[in-house]
């Protein structure tokens, strides 16, 4: 990936951002309930399953949709590693946010 690239990602990131502060309220992340890293986990899996829906609806390519899955699923691998867990709750999936 190029800088360029990265500062367009960052771009999306902070216009995400003020899109979900305008619904919901400014972040505050050393004071919110929520366990991050499960909620990375929760779009992640929601990611897998709307990117394996575009693939079966012709969107992109099967060795394109293959290898994103693939960076994804150890994407989750990592997280749930990087915490020393494997098994929770919901999809059976957690990063256990227990600081």
């Amino acid at each position: 990936m190029t800088d360029s690239f990265n500062r367009k990602i960052d771009e999306a990131m902070k216009i995400r951002e003020a899109r979900g502060e305008a619904k919901y309220g400014p972040i505050d992340p050393l004071n919110d309930y929520r366990c991050f890293l499960d909620e990375a986990l929760e779009e992640i899996l929601d990611s897998l399953n709307y990117l394996q829906w575009a693939m079966e609806k012709g969107e992109m390519g099967f060795c394109k949709w293959f290898l994103v899955d693939k960076d994804l699923r150890f994407t989750i691998f990592r997280l749930i590693e990087e915490k020393g867990k494997g098994v929770g709750h919901g999809e059976g999936l957690n990063a256990s946010c227990v600081v």
